[in-house]
């Protein structure tokens, strides 16, 4: 079946170049522009401008390589975020671990009479060990969940179960815990 929405053509570097030139882009250097083009999609790189787009065009006075030092800044931002993220995700995991783990054994978080509310979070950990259930399935080509799944019929600790839940599951898990 053909697909019945006109979309528009591909463009090579050059014809894009133009298109940003015929929209107030200034080009100083045709071949940094085309490496700029090569290495960053028009559609990604030209989102970096939109707070200078009036309609069709751009405003007056911007270059390829002032929005490319938009994406640029905004690439290097993304990465320390994520790494000090990445930093806090880790700590979470580990302090949620640990302190099941201590308080409520390896398998505590299998056990709804943990949690708050017994009767009525019966359905929340019901649909809690499915989804964790389903991540594991996801994950079964981990070695570390393959280790589990082959030598503890695939009981996971606390600690190896923190490591495939999402953030939302490791969210609701502390919140819903006992104090």
């Amino acid at each position: 079946m053909k697909n019945e929405v006109n979309l528009k053509p591909p463009r090579t570097f050059d014809e894009q170049i133009e298109i940003l030139r015929s929209r107030n882009i200034i080009i100083n250097d045709k071949e940094k522009a085309r490496k700029i083009l090569s290495t960053v999609n028009y559609y990604r790189l030209t989102g970096y401008a939109l707070h200078i787009k009036c309609g069709e065009h751009y405003m007056k006075g911007y270059t390829i390589e002032s929005i490319f030092g938009i994406y640029s800044f905004d690439k290097r931002m993304r990465n320390i975020l994520m790494d000090a993220l990445e930093t806090v995700e880790i700590s979470m995991r580990t302090s949620i671990a640990y302190v099941v783990g201590h308080k409520y054994g390896p398998d505590g978080y299998m056990y709804a009479d943990n949690f708050k509310m017994v009767d009525k979070n019966r359905k929340y950990h019901k649909k809690f060990l499915q989804e964790l259930e389903r991540e594991k399935k996801s994950n079964k080509r981990e070695l570390f969940i393959e280790h589990y799944i082959n030598n503890y019929h695939g009981s996971l600790p606390i600690w190896v179960a923190t490591e495939i839940m999402t953030f939302g599951m490791l969210s609701r898990l502390y919140a819903n815990l006992k104090t």
